[in-house]
Formats: structure tokens, sequence, C-alpha cells
């Protein structure tokens, strides 16, 4: 008889619901009721959508609606108030109806959207890469990224400075954006081709 595969579960693959998504959206006002759609799309193809709604009231609550192999799934999952460690108000988090665990993301396990904690030998993608190509991405990412990191910094609402200094996000940015400067293509090419 085979082996079961023991190939790790990646987290970075799961869908997920992100209280920092519904802050975005608007669905965490205090005293609303609010309902819409969340789609999951891969290379630009929507793959799968749910039903989502707050109450945001004594109790605020989401409500999940969405279907598994053509089996409608309903619940509710408990959103927790917790005070900010900066001391500047509260936020909301999620509590896992199934870990009972407090947290910011909610990953689809087995049908229902759970804690991570919840799947047994789960990684995320960055653990599963070996330490030769994780310093390899560290001399490359600069190249690959700048762009990325020059929208960044020209984004609307990106802080640069703040009471005349400079933010450290900023600080960052500028390094990573110098470090791909300073490097040639040629450089970069001679480093894949002969290791050095």
């Amino acid at each position: 008889m085979p082996r079961y595969s023991t190939f790790s579960t990646l987290i970075d693959d799961l869908r997920c619901v992100d209280i920092k998504d519904l802050r975005r959206w608007g669905y965490l006002r205090k005293g609303r009721r609010m309902s819409g759609t969340m789609t999951w799309s891969r290379n630009g193809i929507q793959t799968s959508s749910i039903s989502i709604g707050t109450k945001i009231n004594n109790t605020p609550k989401l409500l999940l609606s969405y279907s598994v192999d053509g089996e409608p799934i309903k619940y509710e999952i408990t959103l927790v108030e917790v005070s900010s460690n900066l001391g500047k108000g509260q936020y909301f988090m999620f509590l896992c109806p199934f870990t009972l665990k407090r947290c910011r993301k909610l990953h689809l396990i087995n049908g229902k959207f759970m804690h991570r904690s919840a799947l047994i030998n789960s990684m995320y993608e960055s653990q599963t890469q070996p330490k030769s190509y994780r310093s390899i991405k560290g001399i490359f990412e600069p190249y690959v990224l700048q762009d990325k990191y020059f929208e960044e910094i020209h984004s609307k609402h990106f802080t640069a400075h703040y009471k005349g200094k400079p933010t450290k996000r900023y600080k960052w940015l500028m390094q990573k954006l110098q470090r791909a400067d300073q490097m040639s293509l040629e450089r970069y090419e001679s480093i894949l081709v002969f290791g050095k």
C-alpha cells in the first residue's frame, strides 16, 4: 500500500477573510449592518465568492454564507474589540469559533473559515524555500521589486516624513532603491551564472 503524502499545506494558497479588508470596505462601522460579496481570483479569473455581512452592535458579528461542493453553509463569527497597545482607541479581531483564538485572518480549512492553527502540518511558502534561495532572493529582490517600491513611495497616502524626519518605511524603501541602482544588470547576470 502506498504511503500518504507528507507535503505541507501552504497557508499562502488558502482563501482567507482579513479584518483589514473589512475595515477598508467600511464593514466595521459601529451601529451599522452591511452586506456584500467577497470574491477571490487567480490570474484575473474569478475562482470563488462568498456572501458576507456584519452586525456591529452590542455583540458584533461577521455573517458568512457560501456553499462547498453544493452544500450551503451559514454561520456567524464573533468580533472582539481589543484595546490598542499604543493607547489609541480600539480595533476588531475575529474570535475563531473552532479554536477560540483571536486573529486578524480566518483561512478556509476543510470548508470552514478558522484560525490557521487548526491546520496541522501547514507552512508559509517562505518556510519551504531552501536557505540558499533565501540568500539569492535578498540579492535580487531590490532589482525585481524596484517598480513596486517606487509606486509605494509615490502613492497617495504614503508618509515620507513625520515632524521633519524621514519615516522608517521611507528609509527602508530608499535603501532598497539605492541598492537596486548600484548593481547593474551585468552584475546580476554574473551572480546568476557564476555565483559571484
